[in-house]
C-alpha cells in the first residue's frame, strides 16, 4: 500500500481497496480525479484523443453540477467515469448512512444525466474504514485507489512530474495512474509519459479493462 494512504485505524486488513489491477499483463490505467474546475480539462482531453487512449474520471458531486457538459463529453468520448463521493468529504468520519448517501446521491445525479452506470468508488482524500468500503461495496462498487501518484497536484512542473512517475519503482503490469483534471501540468506531463509507457510496451486502458 502506497505510504501516502492515510488509513483509520478501525480499518481492517480485509477492507482496503484495490491499488493495482491484473499483473499479468503489460496493461496501465490512467485516472484523474476531479474537484475545483474544468479548465484544464479540453487539453487534457487533446491529448488522450492524440493517443487514442481511454481514461477513467473519478468525479465529485459539485464537479458535475457545475459542469455538465464536461461530464456528458467524458462519456461522449469514451471515458469512463468514477464516483469521487458527492461533496468530496473524509467519509470515514461519517456515518454508515452519510456514507451511502455520498455515494448515491452522485450515482443518480451521474446516471439521470449520462446514462453511465458507474462502479469505481475513489475514498475523498484516501481516508476510508471498513464502514466505507462496506457501505461502497453494498452499493456495488469496488473502491480502488492507486499504485502511482504522478503528484501533479503538487509539483509544478510537467518535465519533473513525468520524470519521477516513469522511475516510480511501482510502475509495472496492472499499475493504476492517478493525476488530476484541475491542473495545468497534467496535459503536458501526459505528452511526455504516455509515449514513454508505449515504448516500453505498455497498453493504456480504462480501469475496467485492468480490475
Amino acid at each position: 500500500i502506497p505510504s501516502n494512504i492515510h488509513i483509520s485505524t478501525s480499518a481492517s486488513s480485509e477492507n482496503f481497496p484495490i491499488y493495482c489491477g491484473d499483473r499479468q499483463n503489460p496493461r496501465i490505467a490512467i485516472t484523474f480525479d476531479t474537484e475545483n474546475t474544468a479548465k484544464y480539462l479540453p487539453d487534457i482531453l487533446d491529448v488522450l484523443d492524440t493517443y487514442n487512449i481511454s481514461a477513467t474520471f473519478f468525479i465529485t458531486g459539485k464537479w458535475l453540477d457545475n459542469y455538465p457538459e464536461e461530464t456528458r463529453q467524458l462519456v461522449d468520448s469514451g471515458h469512463e467515469l468514477g464516483n469521487h463521493g458527492n461533496n468530496h468529504i473524509a467519509m470515514n468520519q461519517l456515518s454508515e448512512e452519510e456514507c451511502r448517501d455520498e455515494i448515491i446521491r452522485l450515482h443518480k445525479k451521474t446516471e439521470e444525466l449520462t446514462g453511465f452506470q458507474m462502479t469505481f468508488f475513489r475514498c475523498p482524500f484516501s481516508s476510508f474504514n471498513n464502514t466505507v468500503i462496506k457501505v461502497a461495496a453494498e452499493c456495488g462498487y469496488q473502491t480502488v485507489e492507486w499504485t502511482c501518484d504522478s503528484m501533479d497536484w503538487k509539483i509544478k512542473n510537467a518535465k519533473v512530474i513525468a520524470r519521477l512517475l516513469c522511475k516510480d519503482p511501482n510502475l509495472g503490469n496492472g499499475t493504476i495512474i492517478r493525476m488530476h483534471v484541475d491542473t495545468p501540468f497534467a496535459a503536458p506531463a501526459l505528452k511526455i509519459i504516455i509515449p514513454k509507457l508505449k515504448e516500453r510496451g505498455y497498453e493504456i486502458v480504462p480501469l475496467s479493462q485492468i480490475l
